[in-house]
């Protein structure tokens, strides 16, 4: 299947930074089963719901510290509906939960202890929240190179509970190390790397590597109680994929417009290129939407789209949806994606696309 032409809604840009239709760095989104649409707004610190036509319904939040404020706040669509809506705040460590009109219903801290983490969450519909903690001391080697996180996967049941790991040694993002005056500095994500996804369900977490098409559903004990394999894109790297990615990273800079771009370009390529992978990673993205469970393909230099594969409980693969490259796939449903497109000026808008086309 494939987007549809034109959207069936628009929301944005708005008039002005106190429209309601503005919108700066969306942070989750939704469409509940009236056709309405959830979006959390972090640049505005803003939850706000739009009509099935688009129209703005209500806003709620603000910037701060206390009860239905934010600073760096996420909307988790596996556990939020249309008369619960769930949102995490980061920085605060703190879950929010509003009723179907925007009004506050709880509020409350997370106490995480030395299991704080690493990033975002997953929630389970039942609540249930899923993440990863920040890695142990000792990981990062001790000379200049790649090397590969290992995670461990927590689930919390929220206020007053205490986290427990369920699954641990879990190989996870693939990361660069540098050292700056001999010490190292802080690992940044390795291009082409391999990253960690997670999806929460009732009965568990859906885990994977990214090492091959392949994904496993993780019960609160730790055991594997189900997989999907399925066969998947080529994941060599050619040098046709080297040498347009080169190309991508020599148009930023020189589009940059600093006097020094190019000896900036050929010192960022000549410490790059010998630690670029041999092999893609198999997928970058896993979400649970509409009954199914979405793998999102790794998308390679100079492909226009992005490949997402859907497979029921039977993990029996019953919808291939293709949809262009930049866009940003927040929900889907079985004729349907909402997603944020960015113009190249950064504006930010939300859109509701038919899916068309044949099954596979």
């Amino acid at each position: 299947m494939r987007a549809s032409i034109e959207p069936i809604i628009t929301i944005g840009p708005g008039q002005g930074v106190d429209s309601p239709y503005e919108l700066f760095q969306v942070d989750g989104a939704m469409r509940l089963p009236d056709g309405s649409v959830v979006v959390m707004v972090r640049g505005h610190y803003e939850v706000r719901r739009f009509g099935p036509d688009g129209t703005h319904l209500w806003s709620s939040g603000r910037h701060g510290e206390g009860p239905g404020e934010f600073q760096f706040p996420t909307l988790l669509t596996t556990c939020s509906s249309d008369n619960r809506i769930v949102i995490y705040d980061r920085s605060q460590y703190r879950m929010t939960v509003l009723d179907n009109d925007g009004e506050l219903v709880d509020d409350y801290l997370l106490d995480f202890g030395d299991r704080t983490p690493y990033g975002g969450i997953k929630c389970a519909p039942s609540g249930r929240m899923v993440f990863t903690h920040y890695a142990d001391d000792g990981q990062m080697p001790d000379r200049e190179g790649a090397y590969r996180w290992v995670a461990g996967i927590v689930y919390s049941d929220g206020e007053g509970a205490s986290p427990r790991v369920f699954r641990q040694g879990i190989p996870a993002a693939d990361r660069m190390l540098f050292f700056l005056y001999g010490f190292p500095s802080t690992g940044r994500p390795l291009t082409w790397g391999r990253t960690l996804s997670i999806a929460a369900t009732d009965e568990g977490a859906w885990i994977g590597t990214a090492d091959s098409h392949e994904i496993e559903l993780v019960d609160w004990t730790g055991a594997t109680i189900d997989r999907i394999r399925w066969d998947g894109p080529e994941l060599e790297v050619a040098d046709e994929h080297v040498d347009a990615y080169r190309d991508e990273l020599y148009e930023t800079y020189r589009r940059g417009g600093r006097d020094d771009w190019e000896q900036r370009f050929n010192s960022v390529w000549d410490s790059e290129r010998p630690h670029l992978p041999d092999r893609f990673p198999a997928y970058d993205d896993l979400i649970i939407a509409d009954g199914l469970i979405w793998v999102r393909h790794f998308r390679p230099p100079r492909q226009p789209e992005q490949h997402w594969w859907g497979f029921d409980d039977g993990a029996t693969n019953v919808a291939t949806v293709s949809l262009p490259g930049r866009m940003q796939v927040q929900d889907l449903g079985s004729d349907w994606v909402l997603a944020v497109m960015t113009d190249p000026l950064g504006i930010e808008r939300l859109v509701v696309h038919r899916l068309e086309g044949r099954e596979p």
